[in-house]
């Protein structure tokens, strides 16, 4: 132990981008490795004239992050609890994880994407609803081939993700479903590097997707998976198709670019599609 980590007392307290936080020696120490337990550790981090150690970051998820350190000091299993959050925040709060070096939490923050993500009510056309859970988005009061998005609420960035989708059409429908490098845009399918299949034939601007002609109206489920390789930063996108009495076909797109988030983009009038995690 340095004479540093001696003189640092139990009780810490840290001024986080202008955040007052109390916490405890212990806690910050909790985990092995991270940017506290090395501080702590070295000689270089010392408290201001008012006593405070200063972090230069956005406070926004750190009180999330020391409790999920607390967990752990306790012996218990950490949990990080954020709620729901945007793509735009779920980035800021990957490049805390990042910057604080705490891999159980990314490993932790990765397995709740896989089971919790819905649509974004922040990132959708205007012509669609979007129901109270975030799991069904309705195209409604639009006739013609007007089209809409709507985002995930979570980027894909490790690990593999999988999710059904399934459709529902009273009338002639065509629907992209896929992923896309991009959010908060409602057309991001007129870019090249977002991946996935449209359903009727209907050939998207771009040509950003193979264009099968699944289905234009009636019932079809969609199996997806996105597996991503961390190593080479991309991520691989199927989709297993069940249309009708036509059996099953998949099929395969070309790796794209990390992080993603899920995207659809819904063309036609009167139709719902269900999206529900398996």
């Amino acid at each position: 132990m340095s004479a540093q980590q001696r003189n640092i007392p139990n009780k810490i307290r840290l001024n986080v981008g202008g955040a007052k936080f109390t916490t405890s020696k212990t806690t910050l120490s909790a985990e092995p490795g991270t940017y506290f337990d090395a501080l702590i550790k070295s000689d270089l981090w010392a408290p201001d004239e008012e006593g405070d150690f200063f972090i230069d970051r956005n406070p926004r998820f750190f009180p999330a992050i020391l409790d999920y350190l607390r967990m752990i000091a306790n012996g218990k299993e950490g949990m990080l609890l954020v709620g729901t959050i945007t793509p735009e925040e779920q980035r800021l709060l990957d490049d805390d994880i990042e910057y604080y070096m705490i891999s159980s939490l990314r490993r932790s923050l990765v397995a709740s994407e896989h089971s919790g993500w819905k649509l974004d009510t922040r990132c959708m056309g205007s012509s669609l609803t979007i129901s109270e859970d975030c799991l069904t988005v309705t195209k409604t009061g639009v006739s013609g081939n007007c089209s809409s998005g709507v985002m995930g609420s979570h980027g894909f960035y490790e690990g593999t993700y999988k999710w059904r989708l399934i459709l529902d059409a009273k009338e002639s429908f065509w629907i992209f479903f896929g992923v896309s490098p991009v959010c908060y845009q409602d057309h991001p399918i007129h870019r090249s590097d977002v991946r996935g299949w449209s359903t009727g034939g209907y050939s998207w601007p771009g040509g950003a997707c193979d264009a099968p002609k699944l289905w234009t109206k009636g019932s079809l489920t969609i199996e997806m998976e996105f597996r991503c390789d961390a190593a080479s930063g991309r991520g691989l996108l199927t989709a297993s198709v069940a249309a009708g009495g036509s059996g099953t076909t998949s099929y395969t797109r070309p790796p794209v670019t990390l992080p993603v988030w899920p995207y659809f983009n819904l063309v036609g009038h009167g139709s719902t599609l269900t999206v529900r995690m398996v």
